[in-house]
């Protein structure tokens, strides 16, 4: 933590700072942690001990820093935005940064699903394109709807770069919209083939996306 010292110092024996954090704005006295830095540092390297870690991007830690023995100088960062503040219209966007202030809620994108703050992933009959940088544009509507399966438990659910979709059962390709190899297209399903009769519409489905 890089900090300045105040531009006009009380008179006296000053020092040191005392550096202080807590998850309460109030810093009452049994939580809190502190520590002293000499008065002529401009940096202090500090551990955050926490019974329970909440990371950053869930809980704001509170910094005050106060000249010791007056306390005559006190500051207090300002709080930042965390996953909790987005609801379920918007995802907390980290936009990559290790600077807290520049966090925000963004307005999650048509298709999408953002409950609780998370980072969007599909919807069911949705279909998340991986090669889209741009969030807003990275989830569509699949054409045969129930192929497009929302899977929770999958593994990188919920992670930036992860997916909650898998295509159903017989399914495959971009939007889950062509047959897999034993299947054919029976309607708006992809039936398996025990090889007494074929569908030869089965066989060739032409997507096209818009970018």
């Amino acid at each position: 933590m890089a900090f300045e010292s105040p531009k006009e110092m009380p008179q006296g024996d000053i020092g040191p700072y005392v550096l202080q954090y807590s998850n309460e704005v109030e810093f009452p006295p049994g939580n809190r942690q502190e520590k002293h830095i000499k008065v002529s540092q401009k940096a202090a390297i500090i551990d955050i001990i926490q019974r329970h870690f909440v990371p950053f991007q869930e809980e704001v830690l509170y910094f005050r820093l106060r000249l010791h023995p007056s306390y005559e100088f006190s500051i207090t960062n300002n709080k930042w935005t965390v996953k909790g503040d987005c609801g379920d219209f918007k995802y907390f966007n980290d936009k990559d940064s290790t600077d807290f202030y520049e966090w925000n809620c963004t307005t999650c994108p048509k298709n999408g699903n953002c409950t609780r703050g998370s980072f969007p992933h599909a919807l069911p009959g949705t279909w998340r394109i991986p090669w889209e940088p741009d969030v807003s544009k990275r989830f569509m509507e699949c054409p045969y709807e129930n192929a497009c399966e929302f899977n929770e438990s999958m593994p990188t659910c919920g992670m930036k770069n992860g997916t909650c979709s898998q295509c159903q059962k017989g399914t495959t390709g971009v939007l889950c919209a062509i047959c897999d190899d034993e299947h054919s297209r029976s309607g708006t399903e992809c039936v398996f083939c025990d090889g007494s009769e074929k569908n030869a519409t089965g066989f060739i489905q032409m997507v096209r996306l818009t970018l």
